[in-house]
Order: structure tokens, then C-alpha cells, then sequence
């Protein structure tokens, strides 16, 4: 069985998402915001290292701000952390009349049933940015990638030799190769909210799958950005169509080149991400019924 590490720190919905923009729960949104674009400079990877502790950090505050922005979801989250500090709370009262937390007081019941309803409720909810919105995203960055291709092969030589484009296409296609591994995680995240897996030493599926939303929300984002690049890519090429001074042309194609390098620096920070993941199906079960035949 495949297993990965990760902090209770980063279940995402266990987390109080007002407090990590430092707002209270009755701020309004232009509130929110305004605490969210200094979040944003203070935390960017950019700004203080690039490494798996400052990215999970920073999708995290992402993927908050896309909660904050939509009143349905916010609405959702906000009874839902209702729910768990009523439980919670529930919970330190009994620690303190030592109580144990397996007691069957009938009265905690209906408080543990509720919330078990949340969470079923919420896994449902999840699944579909896990196994739709990630696809998508993955699936939108090749068809991009497609899209510059046929361009340099259609254009291309017009402005530059031949091999300066297959120089750039192939940096470009080892990049590309980080949707592979991508693909491949998100496939492991599948396994995980069918249940087939595990993610981390979790005692619910509430916590399996909310546990995967910074990495889901990470995939979208490394996308949109190859995604930018390569929109960007296609608009200097329908520009440079249009140009007739040479050295305006030259201009152009020099910042389709400069893009193709920025692109290339993106796998640094696309598959490259999940290297720090041992994902390894345990196959001693399967050996122990080898030696047994």
C-alpha cells in the first residue's frame, strides 16, 4: 500500500483559515482581500525560497483567498468550522471532567453524528476539484503546448533557422514531461478518495482528502502558469504575422525565445515538486503469496 508523509498542519479544513489571513470571520471581502495581497508578497516562494515548506504555505493561502471569493463556499466552510469547534470544545469538556473520549455518553452521540454528516457532506464536495478540476487543468496545459507547437512549425522558420525552434521545443518537451508525473499524482490522489490508498497515518477520510487539497491546488496553479506562457507565446507569434519592420520582427522573436527559456525554468517548479514524495507500492503482500506457491 502506497503511503506519503504529511502534517496535521496541513489539513486544510482543520485549519482556521481566517486566522492565517489574520481576520476575524465577520470581515467582509475587501477585508479579506486587503489582508490577502500583503499575505501574498510576504509569503510568494519567490520572496522567501522556494522549497516544499514555503509552496505548501503559499497554496494554502490560495487556495483560502478562491474559498473567500465565493459566497456559497464560504457560507459552506463557515458552518462546517462552526460544527468542528462546537465538537471540539465538546471534547476539551469531557478531558476535563476525565472522561475518556471512547465514552458512550448518549449525549455526545448526536454531536459526533452531526459531524460525521459534515464530513461526508465535505469528501463529496472535494472530490469533484480532485479528480475534475486537476484533469482539466492537466489536460488544458497539453492542449496549449499542442497549440505552440503547431505555430513554430507553421511560422516558425519564417524568422529564425529551424533549429533555433527544436532547440526550444525540446526544453519546452522535457517540461512538458512534469504533466507525466503529474497525471500520475493525480491518479494517486483518485486512489486516495476511493479509498484504495492512504496518504498519511489519518484516522477519517475527511482528513485523507483534505490533506491533498494544497497539493490539487498546487497542480492548478503550476498549469495556469505554463498555461500564461504559452497563451502569451501564441500572441507575440499572431503579432509578429502582422509586423512588417524587420527589427520590430526581431524584437518579437527574441521575447517568443526569452518566454521559451521562462517556460523551460517552470519544470524546476512543476514535477519536481512531488521528488520529495516516496511513493511506493508495498508489494509484500504479494511476495509472501509468491513464496507460499
Amino acid at each position: 500500500m502506497a503511503t506519503m508523509q504529511f502534517n496535521d498542519d496541513d489539513l486544510l479544513w482543520n485549519t482556521d483559515m481566517y486566522a492565517l489571513f489574520g481576520v476575524d470571520s465577520t470581515a467582509t471581502l475587501d477585508e479579506i482581500e486587503k489582508a490577502f495581497k500583503v499575505r501574498c508578497v510576504k509569503m510568494h516562494p519567490r520572496n522567501v525560497g522556494s522549497t516544499l515548506t514555503t509552496v505548501r504555505a503559499y497554496g494554502k493561502l490560495l487556495y483560502a483567498w478562491g474559498l473567500f471569493q465565493s459566497p456559497s463556499e464560504r457560507g459552506y466552510y463557515d458552518q462546517y468550522r462552526e460544527k468542528l469547534q462546537e465538537h471540539k470544545q465538546k471534547q476539551e469538556v469531557l478531558k476535563k471532567r476525565k472522561i475518556p473520549e471512547d465514552s458512550t455518553n448518549e449525549s455526545e452521540e448526536p454531536a459526533n453524528k452531526r459531524l460525521k454528516q459534515w464530513e461526508q457532506r465535505m469528501i463529496a464536495k472535494m472530490e469533484h476539484k480532485i479528480t475534475v478540476e486537476c484533469m482539466d487543468a492537466i489536460v488544458r496545459t497539453e492542449d496549449c503546448f499542442d497549440e505552440v507547437e503547431a505555430e513554430v512549425q507553421r511560422v516558425g522558420h519564417k524568422y529564425r533557422a529551424k533549429s533555433f525552434w527544436d532547440e526550444s521545443l525540446k526544453a519546452v518537451k522535457k517540461n512538458m514531461g512534469s504533466m507525466e508525473k503529474l497525471t500520475e499524482f493525480a491518479g494517486f490522489v483518485c486512489s486516495i478518495r476511493a479509498g484504495k490508498q492512504e496518504y498519511h497515518d489519518s484516522e477519517t477520510p475527511l482528513d485523507n482528502v483534505t490533506c491533498l487539497l494544497t497539493e490539487i491546488n498546487y497542480i492548478k496553479s503550476h498549469c495556469e502558469r505554463v498555461q500564461w506562457e504559452a497563451t502569451t507565446i501564441l500572441s507575440i507569434f499572431e503579432e509578429l504575422e502582422s509586423l512588417h519592420n524587420s527589427d520590430e520582427k526581431d524584437i518579437l522573436v527574441e521575447e517568443i525565445g526569452h518566454r521559451f527559456n521562462i517556460w523551460k525554468g517552470l519544470d524546476g517548479l512543476g514535477a519536481s515538486y512531488f521528488d520529495d514524495y516516496h511513493i511506493v507500492d508495498d508489494q509484500s503482500d504479494d511476495d509472501e503469496s509468491a513464496d507460499d506457491e
